[in-house]
């Protein structure tokens, strides 16, 4: 779904605030704000004034979380700041101002680092933010350390929000095999908490994938269950997106009267923001004109679909588009249009194809550093018993060696003259200061973080440690610079920090 869909199925569990709101919400809220006095519970009203605005003000949203977070700082409210900044955040989001919703995100998980409860849910906010960027691999990252806090403490809901995240970026990556798994897992999750909105979304988000995949059948049964589970609101935008896919499904089945009904109904139920499934509704309701009429006039809203999709970056719909608008043309018995348009296809599908070899060797790559990693585990296990093994060694033989030089000491006391000791030999025998800093270690520094480096990025800290830039490192490695610089982004996250004498001081520490 498109992110004023996906935001308004999903507050619900974040906020506590209903999705479907009440009549005239801001009226209310104004109401009861003009007559409160400065307290936490005024904070509370100002970011639901900022939450309501989002929907027709993104300006009024952003000045009542300003004042929420002011007010919040005042009264040393940690909770009602974090949430406040989570509100500010979000309007940054909708105005597309990613960079700055981030900071503000990062700014909130700061605030909430000994809670982990806050911490499942600012991750996933802060995915979709990256995602909705089409930073697709910093979206991953995101979900991930989401899902691993929301293990951690058992809370389902966290875990079944960020299984469905995870398996939105994996059908974006063409692994439908992972994201199939993601969102079976979170389908049983949100079973077992009868989380109807929960189900829909999901059921929406399986009826996509198996449409992707070329599996019409299974793709209008994901839609046929989504749409029973959604209940008796059947005039509103998230239904509407549903009615598209329904729409998109029958098409593929031929049954071309179905397919009329539902992308008539989505057509009139969609709103602007939702430009794909506005994209595929005018795409198909153009095949349909041709196929049933045998009329060309529905050429003009399939080439408009095509050329958006293109210019919008939609490769994927782009692609879908084009073979539907090369079957026309062959079907009208244009084939020179027919050829030309396959052409095209065929570009796209290698684009697309070439983007999918990439992210699976990603994966591949990702893969080779979890075993790699796991034989370093090994291995320093093995050795950490063989260590402990000769310390015992050690102590003994320590021990026994600790005895005669205190029998030695003991005995000069008694028997020899205690001379005066001069500075110079005070100097020689004082002991020389340490810093206080322990040597790198994989293992130990793991154990401290939310999201374990790889092996492939602890040599580069290893790397950094030694005084190498960015160009060495890659040149030992046979990697290109980009390559050593996203890691370098990644391990940033990951510890926590933002350059490179910091890295080394965090970790040494």
């Amino acid at each position: 779904m498109n992110k004023s869909i996906f935001c308004a199925f999903l507050l619900g569990w974040q906020l506590g605030i209903p999705a479907i709101c009440q009549q005239h919400p801001l009226d209310s809220l104004r109401s009861e704000l003009a007559t409160m006095q400065k307290d936490t519970q005024m904070v509370w009203v100002l970011r639901d004034i900022a939450y309501f605005h989002r929907s027709d003000n993104l300006d009024s949203a952003l000045f009542y979380s300003d004042k929420a977070i002011r007010l919040s700082r005042e009264l040393n409210f940690v909770s009602g700041e974090i949430w406040s900044l989570y509100q500010k955040a979000l309007a940054l989001e909708f105005s597309d101002k990613f960079e700055s919703a981030i900071e503000v995100y990062d700014l909130a998980l700061s605030l909430a680092s000994s809670d982990p409860l806050s911490l499942a849910k600012l991750h996933n906010a802060k995915g979709a933010a990256y995602y909705y960027q089409g930073n697709h691999l910093e979206a991953l990252f995101q979900y991930q350390r989401a899902l691993h806090i929301s293990d951690s403490i058992s809370y389902p809901a966290g875990q079944s929000h960020a299984l469905n995240n995870l398996g939105i970026i994996y059908r974006s990556r063409k692994n439908y095999i992972k994201a199939i798994e993601a969102y079976e897992n979170s389908l049983a999750l949100k079973t077992h908490m009868n989380d109807t909105v929960g189900l829909v979304n999901t059921h929406y988000n399986l009826g996509v994938l198996f449409g992707l995949q070329q599996e019409p059948k299974k793709s209008l049964s994901q839609f046929q269950t989504a749409a029973q589970l959604f209940g008796k609101r059947k005039i509103s935008p998230e239904y509407a997106s549903i009615e598209a896919g329904l729409g998109v499904a029958h098409y593929h089945l031929g049954d071309y009267e179905a397919a009329e009904r539902y992308l008539n109904q989505a057509k009139k139920n969609l709103l602007k923001e939702q430009v794909h499934e506005a994209l595929s509704v005018k795409a198909y309701l153009g095949c349909l004109f041709v196929r049933k009429y045998q009329n060309p006039a529905g050429l003009i809203p399939l080439q408009e679909a095509l050329k958006t999709a293109r210019e919008g970056g939609r490769l994927e719909l782009a692609k879908d588009i084009s073979k539907e608008l090369a079957q026309v043309f062959e079907l009208l018995g244009r084939e020179q249009d027919a050829l030309a348009t396959w052409k095209r296809y065929d570009r796209i599908r290698d684009s697309l194809f070439q983007d999918q070899k990439e992210w699976a060797f990603q994966e591949m790559q990702a893969r080779f550093e979890a075993i790699e990693k796991e034989k370093l585990i090994a291995r320093q296990s093995a050795l950490l018993i063989k260590e402990k093994k000769a310390s015992r060694g050690i102590m003994i033989s320590g021990f026994l060696l600790g005895v005669i030089v205190f029998g030695t000491w003991f005995f000069k006391k008694k028997t020899a003259t205690i001379m005066p000791v001069t500075n110079k030999q005070q100097r020689i025998d004082s002991p020389t200061p340490t810093d206080g800093f322990k040597p790198l270690n994989l293992e130990r520094v793991n154990k401290r973080l939310l999201s374990p480096l790889t092996q492939r990025e602890w040599e580069i800290v290893l790397l950094v440690d030694e005084g190498l830039s960015n160009h060495k490192i890659a040149q030992r490695l046979f990697v290109s610079e980009n390559t050593v610089k996203t890691h370098l982004k990644n391990i940033y996250s990951k510890t926590e920090v933002n350059n490179r004498t910091s890295l080394v001081y965090r970790l040494r520490r």
